[in-house]
């Protein structure tokens, strides 16, 4: 029997540190038997890994923390992509603006759940920081796909 390539879904932030991993670490904890999951960012950080808070977050909520490198958004991941999720609006726009051709792909990753805004956290505080992983866990965890 031939296994069937599973289509994948694209979490996008700024710069594919704080938010987006973490969102891609909880939609494959949930959907990753039917579709695989990656993340990229519009601007991303030169770093290692995903944010120290990011990662503790995680590891508290016992998901698994696979090691993270930024990558930044590109055309060829965008067309690999079945559906694109943006973190806010802001990204929604930009995505839109650099592939318009591209536009049926893309939604905010709280369709589901517009009353929840995932604002970046990277400037926060640790308490605030942690709000907004728990926002992100909250539509990840509700999300239909």
């Amino acid at each position: 029997m031939v296994d069937k390539i599973k289509p994948t879904i694209l979490t996008v932030c700024v710069a594919n540190y704080c938010r987006s991993p973490v969102a891609k670490v909880i939609l494959e904890s949930k959907y990753g038997e039917k579709y695989c999951f990656d993340s990229a960012g519009l601007a991303p950080l030169a770093e290692s890994n995903m944010d120290k808070r990011s990662l503790s977050f995680l590891k508290t909520k016992m998901y698994d923390t696979p090691l993270h490198a930024p990558k930044n958004i590109s055309a060829n991941l965008i067309n690999s992509s079945q559906i694109v999720f943006a973190m806010d609006i802001k990204i929604l726009m930009e995505l839109n603006h650099r592939f318009p051709k591209n536009k049926s792909k893309f939604r905010l990753l709280n369709f589901q759940k517009p009353h929840i805004t995932i604002q970046d956290p990277y400037l926060f505080d640790k308490k605030k920081y942690n709000y907004v992983m728990e926002d992100i866990e909250e539509v990840c965890l509700s999300l239909i796909l």
